[in-house]
């Protein structure tokens, strides 16, 4: 319920542009077959050459969005991060530390992106098998909902703990309901619901109508910082 409305927003918006990335994406390939021909003609410049690829270089690419992301592997969040930006890693589990402490790379933990995607510090990505990755402010948001072990687990996690990827979270713990939970409990009422997925619309709309390259940014109040300060 707390991930579904952020879903269904990339689904709307996704669908209202759809015309406009498609447009986008043909835009750019034209000029690359464009490319290809002028580079096997025998009669061209250098300066013709560089035009065009000055002209491709200058189109960002749209893609269709993406909000919302959980089972991820380190070299997928940087290809998600460079279509989009920024990322909300939500999951009523924590499966997905696995990938960054090892699980598919014999143990060796990676962790640089998750941690500059705290502060939005520059993050670039060489490998020999893809051109280079510049994320100049990635920024991701994390919520986790899991169980005591894995918290456990992520704890005592040496490369987790010598990071600093522990403290980069706000942790809250609930009074445990063992023994006294209720089977046939009420659900969460509609209006409530609603409300939510209101906000989280109103916020989005927000976010990617009136997105520029100039970051926007919202600070504690006062006694709120006070009290972070104090946590």
């Amino acid at each position: 319920m707390v991930k579904q409305p952020y879903i269904l927003f990339a689904h709307d918006w996704n669908e209202k542009n759809k015309r406009e990335i498609y447009k986008s994406q043909a835009e750019r390939r034209i000029l690359e077959n464009k490319l290809i021909y002028l580079e096997k003609k025998e009669e061209v410049t250098a300066d013709e050459i560089a035009e065009l690829q000055t002209q491709i270089s200058n189109i960002r690419q749209r893609n269709f969005r993406r909000i919302v992301v959980d089972d991820i592997t380190p070299e997928s969040l940087v290809t998600q991060l460079e279509e989009n930006d920024t990322l909300l890693m939500i999951s009523d589990e924590a499966g997905m530390l696995g990938n960054f402490s090892g699980r598919y790379s014999n143990n060796i933990p990676n962790l640089d992106l998750l941690l500059k995607s705290w502060n939005g510090e520059t993050y670039i990505s060489d490998r020999a098998t893809r051109s280079s990755i510049i994320l100049k402010k990635p920024y991701m948001s994390i919520c986790l909902a899991c169980q005591p072990y894995v918290f456990d687990s992520m704890i005592n996690n040496m490369a987790f703990r010598g990071s600093g990827l522990i403290v980069r979270f706000v942790y809250c713990f609930p009074v445990s309901n063992i023994g006294s939970r209720r089977y046939d409990t009420q659900p969460v009422p509609d209006q409530i619901a609603a409300d939510y997925a209101f906000l989280v619309y109103k916020l989005l709309d927000s976010k990617f109508a009136y997105h520029t390259t100039e970051e926007m940014y919202l600070h504690f109040a006062e006694n709120a910082y006070n009290e972070f300060v104090s946590y």
